[in-house]
Order: C-alpha cells, then structure tokens, then sequence
C-alpha cells in the first residue's frame, strides 16, 4: 500500500475517504439509485483530495453485472 504524501497533507487529519461498499450495495440492490451515493461519495472523496472516479467505476460495474445476472435468470 502506498501513501500519497500530497494528498495526505491536504486532507484534515481525521477525515478519511468514504467505503465503496455502500455504493457497491444500493448499486446492486437498487439498480440505478446508486448513483445517489457514488454521486455524494464522490464529491466527498474530491472534496478531501482524493479522486472521486472509484466510486462511479464502482457503481457502472455493479449496475452492469446486476443487468447481466437478471438478464441471465
């Protein structure tokens, strides 16, 4: 695990990045209402210094894989 420096000196100490765990939940369950907390998480993460782009990786890839499994049943 690498520590980035840069971002570590402008995030408040304390305060760390959201999970993506939640996002990977409501994506799979809800479908399409996961962008509602990659949307938030994501503007947190930036708003921390932290890329925002896992969180939308996150949810595009678990509303993919949900489409296919009900696509499969």
């Amino acid at each position: 695990m690498t520590t980035n420096y840069a971002v570590d000196a402008v995030r408040p100490k304390g305060q760390t990045v959201p999970a993506l765990t939640l996002t990977i939940v409501i994506s799979f369950f809800f479908g399409l209402f996961g962008f509602i907390p990659a949307m938030i998480h994501a503007k947190r993460a930036r708003s921390l210094g932290a890329s925002g782009g896992k969180y939308w990786a996150a949810w595009l890839i678990t509303w993919v894989l949900t489409l296919i499994i009900v696509a499969a049943l």
